[in-house]
């Protein structure tokens, strides 16, 4: 998994096209398809030419993630509860 975090719709793309190219380096490829952006407000951002769905949360390490970063602080507690146990 892997979640870039932008200031802005040019810096994601760029960022977009820079992860793509380093992929396919090493012989990887992501599938839009499987990829979400989640923003304050709408944007059109593509990778591999496909545009990329918008979504309003997303789940990262097992945390909910929003717009403004984490949505739920007590989910960190019941993770670090879960690896403590």
């Amino acid at each position: 998994d892997i979640a870039l975090v932008a200031k802005d719709e040019a810096s994601l793309q760029k960022m977009l096209i820079k992860a793509q190219e380093v992929a396919e380096v090493y012989g990887f490829a992501f599938a839009p398809a499987k990829c979400e952006v989640v923003a304050e407000t709408p944007v059109e951002v593509t990778l591999n030419g496909v545009p990329l769905k918008q979504s309003p949360q997303f789940k990262y390490l097992g945390l909910q993630m929003g717009p403004r970063g984490l949505l739920d602080e007590a989910s960190i507690k019941r993770n670090i509860d879960k690896a403590m146990s």
